[in-house]
């Protein structure tokens, strides 16, 4: 992937999403609440997330234990099937931090060994991205307990901020394209 395709895809994705929280904070927050216990959204978020993964799984190569990448393959198919079918509860939220963590390794390589200023905008929010997605992926419920606070607090005002963050955001960062 080229560098100003990954900030193109990066500075939309923040534009977006803090521009449904700035304009639309009720409707944003009732959508996440009810998403992360959907089994529909199980199925949007957590098998696409299982497919990437299992294909990363496939191009292993012999100093990544690539000889038993075999092993590896039929393991993991197993057992997020198994997940996919039987487990309910914040799935949603594991396979979005999946694709979260997936995402960001695409755009990490695209910007290696670039020397553009831009890239930094870029690579600082991926970051921030990754370590929310660790912590969300280890914790699911806490995206849950994310959501109550902000509910209870001073109604739709830290969400409307939060979109104004993200909507700046992600425009500072489609501002710096090249």
């Amino acid at each position: 992937m080229v560098l100003a395709y990954a900030e193109l895809l990066f500075g939309t994705i923040f534009l977006l999403s803090g521009t449904a929280f700035l304009c639309f904070p009720d409707r944003s927050l009732k959508i996440l609440r009810v998403g992360i216990r959907s089994p529909t959204a199980n199925w949007i978020c957590f098998a696409p997330a299982l497919i990437w993964f299992l294909w990363y799984i496939t191009q292993l190569g012999e100093a990544d234990f690539g000889k038993y990448k075999d092993f590896f393959f039929t393991f993991f198919a197993m057992v997020g099937l198994i997940a996919l079918l039987h487990v309910r509860d914040f799935l949603v939220v594991r396979g979005a931090c999946i694709l979260t963590l997936l995402t960001a390794h695409e755009l990490l390589e695209a910007a290696y060994m670039e020397n553009d200023i831009a890239r930094l905008w870029m690579v600082s929010g991926i970051y921030l991205s990754i370590v929310i997605a660790i912590y969300w992926g280890a914790l699911p419920y806490r995206l849950r307990d994310f959501l109550d606070w902000f509910q209870n607090k001073r109604g739709f005002f830290y969400t409307r901020l939060l979109g104004i963050l993200l909507a700046s955001y992600g425009y500072k960062v489609l501002a710096t394209i090249p």
